[in-house]
This record gives C-alpha cells, sequence and structure tokens, in this order.
C-alpha cells in the first residue's frame, strides 16, 4: 500500500486501516505495533518521507503518534 501524491493523509490511513482489519480478520499472526507504525510509515509519499527523515524523527509507539505526526 502506498500513499501516493495525490491522495491525502485522510484517505491514507483509511485505506490502511481496512487493510490492516483485513490482515487481522483473515486471522493472520499478530504484528507488533512497531510494525505496523513502520508499514504505514513506508507507505507514506515520498515528499512526506523526505521531509520526516530530514527532521530526524524517532521512531514511535503507536499508529495514531505516527498519523498525528505526520497530519502536522
Amino acid at each position: 500500500m502506498h500513499q501516493g501524491p495525490s491522495k491525502s493523509i485522510i484517505m491514507y490511513k483509511e485505506c490502511f486501516d481496512v487493510a490492516l482489519k483485513a490482515y487481522q480478520d483473515q486471522e493472520n499472526t499478530d504484528l507488533e505495533e512497531t510494525d505496523i507504525v513502520m508499514d504505514f510509515f513506508d507507505g507514506l509519499d515520498n515528499a512526506i518521507l523526505n521531509g520526516m527523515t530530514a527532521g530526524s524523527v524517532t521512531q514511535l509507539a503507536t499508529l495514531n503518534d505516527m498519523y498525528l505526526l505526520v497530519n502536522q
């Protein structure tokens, strides 16, 4: 899953949440919260990724923390 330049962060988060729920509903192995956060991070648009990595962002513990940071 990838955000892409034409998809807002809100749209990306909604799609990500649906994909995560589908993964969990299929009774797959539980993911660590940090893995979920990094999956969300890896799918962000490159412009957002570049801005975040340039500011030496520390690893966030929850998906909500990552979403709030990106949404600023």
